[in-house]
């Protein structure tokens, strides 16, 4: 039986000879969630990073005065 399917009421109401492939399956979702949380909130963080080089560069159009 395919445990990612369940839903979590099924997977606690598993019989204890399950209990540890169960837990173990648990474990893999919640640490393919965090990394994928990990993984957005690195991009963000690089885009804000970006945007805020931008603002404090300098503009590239350079005025010369002539005297």
């Amino acid at each position: 039986m395919d445990y990612i399917d369940c839903d979590m009421r099924a997977l606690q109401t598993k019989t204890a000879r399950f209990l540890g492939k169960t837990v173990l399956q648990y474990l893999k979702i919640q640490r393919e969630i965090f990394t994928g949380y990990q993984k957005r909130r690195s991009m963000r963080e690089k885009r804000q990073n970006l945007q805020v080089r931008e603002m404090l560069r300098p503009s590239r159009i350079s005025v010369r005065f002539r005297p």
